[in-house]
């Protein structure tokens, strides 16, 4: 998670979502942006972590990604890392093995976004396959900036 302080914003990241990309992107718009730990925190927990004033004052963001292609992007995370705490359980499976697999270890991108009682907490939820553009409406629609000339290309990567 990333905290804002110059744009007031906080950025729920989620795993294999292209977080990567727009941290450093953050860290390069505001250098002074401050990185809390966990990096892939649930927005409830993150809630729990952030003084109240920031956190009902601050703009929330998070990327979302394709649930196909979020898998696709784990499974091959998980099996070319082999210290990933995973990495054991789905070397040798395939990738319907591995899907099937995941039914019984369900990550859910929404368990990022949700309250306990299934209410979102994220304001602005970004969209992989949209991620440049999204990124720049959304910082012209709320900080009046023009950031297209200093966002780098996406990298898509699985």
């Amino acid at each position: 998670m990333l905290i804002s302080l110059k744009y007031k914003l906080i950025f729920i990241h989620i795993y294999k979502t292209g977080g990567n990309f727009v941290r450093t992107f953050l860290r390069k718009l505001d250098p002074n942006i401050l990185s809390i730990a966990p990096a892939h925190i649930l927005a409830k927990e993150a809630k729990k972590k952030i003084p109240s004033i920031i956190w009902d004052n601050f703009k929330k963001i998070c990327i979302v990604r394709n649930s196909y292609d979020w898998q696709v992007s784990l499974y091959s995370y998980v099996k070319g890392l082999k210290t990933h705490h995973q990495h054991e359980i789905i070397k040798d499976m395939n990738f319907k093995e591995y899907l099937q697999w995941r039914q019984s270890d369900l990550h859910q991108q929404l368990l990022f976004i949700l309250d306990d009682n299934k209410k979102p907490l994220i304001d602005n939820i970004l969209k992989f396959e949209n991620l440049n553009n999204d990124l720049i409406d959304f910082f012209h629609n709320n900080y009046n900036i023009d950031i297209s000339k200093i966002l780098p290309k996406k990298k898509l990567i699985i």
